[in-house]
């Protein structure tokens, strides 16, 4: 909130739409503040960017002539430096992590970081936990994402960790990814499920990664930062790093399998389990869990059968090293897969709470 005087009527702005789980908690924040005041404080909320991008909305209330914003942490760091730490990729382990940490001492302390700037944090939100779409290609590699143009957050952080992967990044405020998709100007953007529904990305693009779903992807980036700097500072060839992207990645996405079933990380179930009551949600589990465990059954089948014959196929820049150990990841992934679906039947509950968060 800027440093302006109280005012009976306070504007806050929002980058997606009303129907979106940010849109939700705007209307339920307005409603308590009028109640529990009296009615003293009544607020006119503009949603979808009707006041502009992120960036342009945290400008206005640094001055005063907006009361408030509901924004990201992403263009936060243009105005507060010290919040950049919160953009690196895979900082928190869970969302109980994030809570934990920034409902504590250290968010504290970041807080008080922005009031010599102008502003002052009300509450840190939760957004979700970010995944990747792309207009072009299956992502399965890290190959697959060179030469992609993708809109970042207009974040010095985000810029740097894509480039390593071989990204073209295009900072762009939210209000104008749609557009962009739909045009051609960027390949990519990454956001939460969530968002992506909200923001009706599905209509504009083909293929979602859930690079969200694991930490290694961690691995990954500082092995792509390794691989620059071994070659263009050191001048000198490191082909096993290559190898070691390669690997990582397929372990995540196939460990990410797990999570994402036990998070209820399947747009069109999560739809409508939202829309039906306590006797569908059981059958849509049922259903749900079933389709999953045919699925994870046959990958554990199919990738144990590929990694035996992977383990006479020698990988290039590892000496010793054999597909196998690519290949395992499959039916390690499909167990994970199981223990998380039949986690979902045995405490339908725990997937509820979840799905709601």
């Amino acid at each position: 909130m800027g440093s302006a005087a109280a005012q009976s009527v306070m504007r806050i702005n929002m980058s997606i739409a009303k129907d979106s789980h940010q849109g939700v908690a705007i209307d339920q924040f307005a409603k308590e503040v009028n109640e529990r005041t009296g009615g003293r404080y009544k607020f006119e909320i503009f949603y979808a960017g009707s006041l502009g991008g992120e960036r342009e909305s945290i400008e206005p209330v640094q001055l005063g002539t907006q009361e408030l914003t509901f924004t990201s942490t992403g263009p936060v760091p243009n105005f507060v430096p010290a919040a950049r730490i919160l953009d690196i990729p895979f900082l928190f382990r869970d969302k109980a992590h994030a809570r934990a940490v920034l409902d504590g001492p250290i968010g504290q302390d970041m807080s008080k970081e922005f009031e010599s700037k102008g502003l002052k944090v009300l509450a840190w939100c939760d957004n979700g936990i970010r995944h990747m779409t792309n207009s072009k290609r299956d992502v399965n590699v890290p190959d697959d994402l060179k030469g992609l143009k993708m809109r970042t957050l207009e974040n010095p952080v985000h810029v740097a960790a894509f480039k390593s992967l071989g990204i073209v990044p295009t900072p762009m405020a939210f209000p104008e990814v749609f557009t962009a998709l739909q045009q051609g100007t960027v390949d990519v953007q990454e956001n939460p499920l969530s968002v992506i529904m909200a923001a009706k990305f599905d209509q504009v693009q083909k293929h979602v990664s859930l690079v969200g779903a694991c930490a290694m992807l961690v691995i990954a980036a500082s092995l792509g930062l390794f691989q620059v700097f071994m070659r263009f500072v050191l001048e000198a060839p490191a082909e096993w790093t290559e190898v070691l992207i390669r690997f990582s990645l397929v372990w995540m996405v196939f460990l990410g399998i797990a999570p994402a079933l036990r998070q209820g990380a399947m747009v069109s179930v999560d739809m409508a389990w939202r829309r039906s009551g306590p006797a569908g949600r059981r059958i849509l589990n049922a259903i749900a869990a079933l389709a999953a465990l045919t699925l994870v059954g046959i990958i554990i089948w199919w990738g144990w059968d590929y990694a035996n014959r992977g383990s006479v196929q020698s990988v290039i820049g590892l000496e010793g090293v054999t597909m196998f150990w690519a290949y395992l990841a499959l039916p390690v992934g499909g167990v994970f897969s199981v223990f998380s679906t039949v986690g979902n039947l045995l405490d339908p509950q725990g997937l509820e709470l979840e799905t709601a968060l």
